[in-house]
Parts: C-alpha cells; structure tokens; sequence
C-alpha cells in the first residue's frame, strides 16, 4: 500500500490531537461549557487550526462519536468473530459492548447526560449519524440470532425482534450505570444479561450450568 503524502498525514495526525483533546475538555467540563479556544489550548493548536478540520464545535463532537461508535462496532465484531456457537457469540457481544462502554466511560457519559439538552437542530443530525450504524448493527445482531435459529439454539422468533430487545436491554443497563454512582463495574452485568436474554429465546434443554450446548439429531 502507497503511503500517504507527508501533508496528509500532517493532516490526519493535527485532527486526531484536536478530538483527542477535545474528548479530554468535553469530559472535564461537559459539551455545553466547553468552548473552541478551550480545545485549542488543550491541543496546543490555535484557534484557526481547529476550525480548518472542523467548522464548529458541534462537527468536532459529531466526529467523535461517529469514531467511537465505529470503533466499538470493530471491537464487537473482533470478540464475536473469535466465538463458534451463536449463544456464545451473544454472551461475547454482551461483554465487549459492556466492557468498551466501562473503558470508555468519561465520553458516554457526556453523550447520555447531555444529549437531551442539545438543540433541537443539532440533536436531530447527531441521531441521523447514529441511527444509520445502529441499524446496521442490528442487521448484523439478528444475523447471529437467525444463525442460532437455524441451529437449533434458539426459539423460532423473530430474529430482528430479538436483536432490538437485547440491545434494547444492553442499553438500559449502560444507562442505569452511568447515571448512578455504583461502585460495581459494568461487565459485571453481563451473567445478568446473558440469563434474560437465554431465557427467553433459549430452547428448553439447549442450556445447563456448563453452557449452551447443540440440540441432537433433527431437533
């Protein structure tokens, strides 16, 4: 592969100072009491610097959490793909969606807190980014749920259904946890999860104390 031209790789190193100081100001002090001159002394760019890769703080928080949420996909992906079963597959998905959101947590917590306070305008273009990828990562859940079905592994319901409904659970998980101070840490939900989801969309018999196991003959 070609290596990039020195300029552009200039380029692509001054942006991800900008949004890794960013991340660090907007963590600190939130998004609504942060400013650009603030990002730029963190980043030890001027102010010009920072507006030349982002015409207003509002792109600089939209490129993070399109970059985080790309990156937890990736991650995801990277756990699941290591895994054969599809019950094993979900309980890998539960705790590496878990595990990301806990070391990422500072940024999340941003992201869930202040997100109802963001202009109606702003908040509608942020959703549009995100919706776009959560759709495609339920395509991509219902995918190992249709697996399972095939298999023998899990009822015969709706596959999507199912997707929606272990995220959805993944999800208020994620939000309890950040808008309490509980010392515990948030992987240690994923038994918890793992159970509510097994339980419901499990066969009777497929599962036992040492894990999922496949059903025999043509069950």
């Amino acid at each position: 592969m070609q290596a990039l031209p020195r300029k552009e790789r200039e380029r692509l190193r001054q942006r991800q100072e900008i949004q890794e100081a960013a991340q660090r100001v907007f963590s600190i002090r939130g998004f609504h009491n942060s400013t650009v001159n603030d990002i730029a002394l963190e980043a030890e760019f001027g102010v010009g610097t920072i507006y030349k890769h982002f015409p207003s703080k509002e792109d600089l928080y939209f490129s993070l959490v399109e970059n985080k949420i790309d990156d937890l996909g990736l991650f995801i992906r990277d756990k699941i793909e290591a895994q054969a079963a599809p019950a094993d597959k979900i309980k890998a998905l539960i705790n590496a969606q878990l595990q990301y959101f806990q070391e990422n947590e500072d940024f999340f917590k941003i992201y869930i807190l202040e997100i109802s306070e963001l202009e109606k305008e702003i908040k509608s273009r942020l959703r549009s980014k995100i919706l776009e990828r959560y759709q495609r990562y339920l395509v991509y859940v219902s995918g190992i749920f249709k697996e399972g079905i095939k298999k023998g592994y899990f009822k015969k319901i709706d596959p999507l259904k199912m997707a929606v409904g272990l995220l959805g659970i993944i999800h208020s998980f994620i939000s309890y946890w950040i808008q309490t101070d509980s010392s515990e840490k948030l992987t240690q939900n994923v038994d918890s999860i793992y159970q509510l989801i097994i339980e419901g969309v499990g066969r009777g018999g497929r599962f036992n104390k040492k894990g999922p196991h496949p059903p025999k003959g043509n069950e």
